[in-house]
């Protein structure tokens, strides 16, 4: 009985911890995820209809951020908002069958090593795919040390954005990527360091789109095909707009 007792206790201390550190969201909250979610299919649909070839294209947008709101990351910042596009070239049996050899000579010349580590470099298939995410207004941004991550592949020079890196190093399985970041973000010299900071402190209108960082994950040819066909103009006067 004292465990039965003990269990009842223990679920609603962990409901009211839950509560306290969680909310609803807002009616204005809800209306700015609305708008910003409606804005991105079409953005990013835009780019991925551009695409030479039948793709098939699905659009995902996050609906946590409709449903409860976590205060601690909350306070203080901007509106969350997370969205995804995923792409699957659609083959002809022509197409198909080329794919089929290219792919079974890669991995019959790829060496052991190289397939244990996960180098996916030059992987066939990530050209048949694309991978992006999207964040406005990212919770879990940091400073970004711009020496220290190009080391990790290299800074590209996308216009409409304040700063794009490539990585394709030290991916484990993952896939070679692009992360552009727009909006509100300078670049400052900390310690012999350049950084990538946010351009402003604590908010009290949250319904603000203030930022955005977007990564496309393919293989680097067909992943800086579809950043061309980004409107990135569009992209910044939705973070002027909402």
């Amino acid at each position: 009985m004292r465990v039965f007792f003990f269990l009842i206790m223990l679920f609603f201390t962990g409901t009211s911890l839950f509560a306290q550190s969680s909310r609803l969201p807002t009616d204005a909250e809800r209306t700015f995820v609305k708008k910003v979610e409606q804005r991105m299919s079409l953005l990013l649909g835009d780019a991925a209809k551009k695409m030479a070839g039948d793709w098939m294209i699905e659009f995902n947008a996050d609906k946590s951020s409709q449903q409860q709101v976590n205060i601690l990351q909350h306070d203080g910042k901007p509106h969350e908002f997370r969205c995804s596009l995923s792409m699957e070239y659609i083959a002809t049996p022509a197409e198909k069958a080329a794919m089929d050899d290219e792919l079974a000579l890669y991995f019959k010349n790829q060496p052991k090593k190289e397939t244990a580590a996960g180098s996916r470099l030059n992987d066939p298939s990530l050209k048949y795919s694309i991978e992006v995410t999207a964040i406005i207004n990212p919770y879990s941004f940091t400073p970004v040390d711009v020496q220290q991550v190009s080391t990790l592949g290299a800074t590209t020079n996308v216009p409409g954005s304040v700063l794009t890196l490539f990585r394709n190093k030290e991916l484990g399985t993952g896939t070679p990527y692009y992360s552009l970041y727009l909006g509100d973000y300078h670049m400052v010299n900390e310690n012999g360091k350049q950084l990538l900071k946010e351009s402003f402190g604590k908010i009290s209108d949250c319904t603000n789109a203030r930022t955005m960082l977007i990564e496309v994950h393919s293989s680097p040819a067909v992943a800086d095909l579809f950043i061309s066909k980004l409107d990135l103009t569009a992209f910044n006067r939705l973070l002027q707009d909402l």
